[in-house]
């Protein structure tokens, strides 16, 4: 069957192919496809993404990060969304004078509903986001498309999309043509329609394409509980810039994460922002969250959350650059059992001198108090834990680094019990690379 439903331009141009050996180039290059990213109704809570092709900023062309599942699976209790193999590449290349980067994604099959049931079933979807420099001019494509459709949902939609060589365009004709560009299905959930952004400016272009955006309902069968999934299906992103005379940066600031169900599934983060691979011309970039209650449970509650970021490129190879996650105060808990803890900061700064060397430090990082049930306890120092009533370990600054860069988490929480769960408050994280 001929692939149909292509989106909005896709790339043209040189061949993607990777070079035989890596080139260092005057861009920066970042990108990441995946087939599946879910959020549950519950507040934070969320799966990792699948077969997720993550490639960081980096200066070379011919780096190449495959990834790939069997299947894949999403936090829900009822079993309406089955998705088959799922295979993600994100790729850095050069031919002649384009140098570009690729992120492609397929998921070979993907069903909403039962197989004896109700359902619509999409095979070999697929999404693809460029961008790249042709002769130092910027071009980007983005694109998404499927190869065949079939639909049993008991509506009219069952007669279109049934019909030899249907495919996703098919499907975003009728979502075009319904309230907000989304369609229900009884029982089951709410299909939206994908979309695909690209943008060129002075020094950076970016693309990005989703193929589907699918609410899968909970037990009870209907919208707007705390049980529905929302779920990316399908997504690939590239960006391509060229303000990095001094190499790249990265990191992010991370306010609050917990890891559950053994890091399948996690909890935030709340505030999170990440360092563009050119840094921030010197601007502090910021995102802030007021009162978030993890889990909707008034276990988890904290106040103002702010994650920062500062990047700046200086002359003659010269860089720094700093991520920062501060949490006024955090509750876990409940009644005589609460934990309260008070302003918590996470900094990572790094700096490149003349001569190349890298700096590397966690000043500016602090924890200020640590309560639980009333009493104050000392803040322990970086190489000590703290233990709580036989209830959990806390413990602070928590280190690491490498040639280019340093991660710390300002307080770490291990609460025990039949299912350890970490919670990790305030994550910064920098670095920098000439390439």
């Amino acid at each position: 069957m001929a692939v149909v439903g292509a989106m909005s331009m896709a790339p043209t141009g040189a061949s993607a192919a990777p070079a035989a050996a890596t080139t260092v180039t005057n861009y920066a290059f970042q990108g990441w496809a995946y087939g599946t990213y879910a959020n549950v109704g519950v507040a934070g809570v969320k799966s990792s993404p699948t077969a997720y092709s993550w490639l960081g900023c980096t200066r070379r062309t011919g780096i190449v990060r495959d990834r790939s599942v069997a299947g894949a699976n999403v936090p829900n209790p009822s079993p309406v969304l089955k998705v088959g193999a799922v295979a993600s590449r994100s790729r850095t290349y050069k031919a002649g004078k384009t140098v570009g980067m690729r992120s492609t994604n397929r998921v070979a099959s993907v069903r909403l509903g039962a197989a004896d049931g109700l359902n619509l079933s999409i095979t070999g979807l697929s999404t693809t986001a460029d961008a790249r420099a042709v002769s130092g001019r910027f071009r980007t494509g983005a694109s998404f498309s499927s190869v065949d459709i079939a639909a049993n949902t008991g509506t009219p939609l069952d007669d279109i999309l049934n019909q030899v060589g249907a495919g996703v365009g098919d499907l975003i004709k009728q979502l075009q043509k319904a309230t907000g560009n989304e369609l229900t299905l009884p029982g089951l959930g709410v299909i939206r329609l994908g979309k695909t952004r690209q943008a060129r400016y002075a020094h950076h272009a970016f693309a990005n394409a989703v193929a589907l955006n699918v609410t899968l309902f909970g037990l009870d069968g209907k919208a707007g509980g705390s049980d529905d999934v929302n779920v990316t299906i399908g997504r690939s992103f590239a960006s391509i810039s060229d303000d990095v005379p001094s190499g790249v940066m990265a990191g992010n600031a991370r306010v609050l994460e917990a890891r559950v169900l053994n890091g399948v599934v996690t909890a935030g983060p709340i505030s999170e922002r990440s360092m563009p691979c050119e840094g921030t011309r010197g601007v502090v970039r910021k995102s802030a969250t007021v009162g978030a209650n993890l889990l909707n449970l008034n276990a988890i509650v904290a106040g103002v959350a702010q994650a920062r970021v500062y990047g700046k490129q200086l002359s003659r190879g010269r860089a720094k650059a700093w991520t920062e996650a501060s949490l006024a105060d955090i509750k876990l808990g409940l009644g005589n059992s609460t934990l309260q803890i008070k302003g918590v900061v996470a900094r990572a700064n790094v700096a490149r001198s003349l001569k190349g060397k890298i700096a590397k430090s966690t000043a500016g990082s602090s924890v200020a108090s640590i309560t639980f049930g009333g009493k104050a306890y000392k803040v322990p120092a970086p190489s000590q834990t703290l233990d709580i009533a036989g209830l959990a370990k806390i413990q602070t600054m928590v280190k690491s680094t490498t040639k280019s860069g340093i991660t710390v988490t300002a307080l770490r929480l291990t609460v025990l019990g039949e299912k350890t769960v970490v919670v990790n408050i305030g994550t910064a994280k920098a670095s920098l690379r000439r390439t």
